[in-house]
């Protein structure tokens, strides 16, 4: 059985894992490119960075499948494929009730992060958004929470 504490440890190894392949200092290549620098910034060091091979193990019942960029109303969102190695049915929570639990616990911490830490990293990354599309083992949808600066 999944408990909360167990989901709430999956979200803070989430973003230790997401710290590790964003940090580090980022070089524009040349101007001619048409995309924005942070659609470019994206796409090379989260969306296809090379140095990751998924599927990536996040905790023991979470791995990350895969990673997509979208753009929503003029906002970047990174969009996280996640599946989770149980089935929804053996959850102590009701599946239904675990987006609304994972988005309250988490979003202090993504708002903290948001503020303060993103932007060192890249100028305008902070506004960026982070969406996370949970599967069970059977890829029977579990929960999508979407994370924006502008909910903080």
């Amino acid at each position: 059985m999944v408990t909360f504490k167990s989901i709430v440890k999956m979200i803070v190894i989430i973003f230790i894992v997401k710290a590790m392949f964003f940090f580090g200092s980022v070089v524009s290549k040349d101007n001619t490119v048409k995309k924005p620098a942070i659609e470019r910034f994206l796409n090379e060091f989260v969306i296809n960075n090379q140095e990751v091979t998924y599927p990536v193990k996040v905790d023991s019942i979470t791995s990350l499948r895969n990673r997509k960029l979208t753009k929503e109303d003029g906002i970047y969102f990174v969009v996280e494929d996640l599946q989770m190695n149980i089935a929804r049915e053996t959850f102590a929570v009701p599946y239904q009730d675990l987006e609304e639990l994972l988005k309250q616990e988490a979003s202090p911490e993504i708002c903290q992060h948001f503020k303060t830490d993103r932007e060192r990293l890249f100028k305008g990354y902070s506004q960026v958004g982070l969406v996370q599309k949970y599967v069970d083992v059977n890829n029977k949808f579990v929960a999508e929470i979407k994370f924006h600066i502008s909910s903080c």
